[in-house]
């Protein structure tokens, strides 16, 4: 059995695999966007995933969370300048179960990681409708849908 070697993401350099792998995934299925991604939602955000986000070529970017503490945490992250920061952006604090979370707003790259984990683990079948909504039927009201 061979293991594959944790390359570095190809925009930004990360060392962080799964990031790694959607750059490289962004590169190779969507090679029109390689150099500019557009408008990019973090849908469950945290410090790391904001230090990558803040590095990517995008045009704009929003970061939820449902977390009071996280909200502080990342602000205070945002405050710190990074090298190669490429867009400006904005936390939001806000529960996927509010029907009214970032209602018209619109997303060429959607982080979804944390929150499908998150709400996986109470909504078992909220996943899979989610999935078939992004891949399927091209639309995205699935965060904002219960089951």
């Amino acid at each position: 059995m061979s293991t594959a070697t944790n390359q570095p993401g190809p925009v930004t350099g990360t060392d962080d695999a799964l990031f790694g792998i959607i750059e490289k995934m962004q590169s190779k299925y969507r090679p029109e966007k390689a150099k500019a991604w557009g408008s990019f939602l973090d849908a469950g955000t945290g410090a790391h995933s904001l230090q990558w986000v803040r590095k990517l070529p995008l045009e704009s970017w929003v970061a939820v969370t449902a977390d009071k503490g996280m909200q502080a945490t990342v602000e205070k992250e945002l405050a710190t300048p990074v090298a190669g920061e490429t867009a400006a952006g904005r936390i939001v604090l806000g529960n996927w179960d509010d029907g009214d979370l970032l209602v018209g707003e619109a997303y060429d790259v959607v982080l979804a990681d944390y929150l499908i984990g998150a709400r996986g683990r109470r909504r078992r079948r909220w996943w899979w409708r989610c999935w078939v909504e992004f891949e399927v039927l091209g639309r995205y009201s699935c965060v904002n849908s219960p089951l």
